[in-house]
């Protein structure tokens, strides 16, 4: 099985989401969005970036292994990952630098993204 080690955790738990995680890639930049309720029962959005990003894929609830339920509302980044690896004999250019990274959200799924940095946003 391979390693994972936490990076970081998500500051609302992603049970408290309504609409759920949203994500949009601009050039080597994903941008992962989510909406939390607040104290005063609104909802409002956060968000989280990855910078340098060679590769990534959302896994449905329904697609997700075991390994991957281990990243609810935490950031794990994958130790000796296959798919870095794969990417890395390859020879594709950007991988090079890059990190595994794995966040699962309750009750939507996992993404995992291939990135050179992680940025936690506001």
């Amino acid at each position: 099985m391979t390693e994972t080690q936490e990076v970081w955790r998500l500051a609302h738990p992603s049970q408290e989401c309504e609409l759920g995680p949203e994500a949009t890639l601009t050039e080597a930049t994903l941008t992962v969005r989510y909406d939390f309720e607040n104290a005063s029962g609104t909802y409002e959005w956060t968000s989280f970036q990855f910078q340098g990003v060679s590769a990534f894929v959302f896994l449905r609830e329904e697609l997700c292994r075991p390994d991957q339920f281990k990243a609810l509302d935490k950031l794990l980044e994958v130790g000796d990952s296959p798919w870095l690896r794969e990417l890395r004999e390859s020879r594709v250019p950007s991988a090079g630098d890059a990190r595994h990274y794995r966040i699962y959200f309750d009750e939507y799924g996992c993404y995992e993204v291939l990135a050179s940095a992680f940025l936690p946003g506001n």
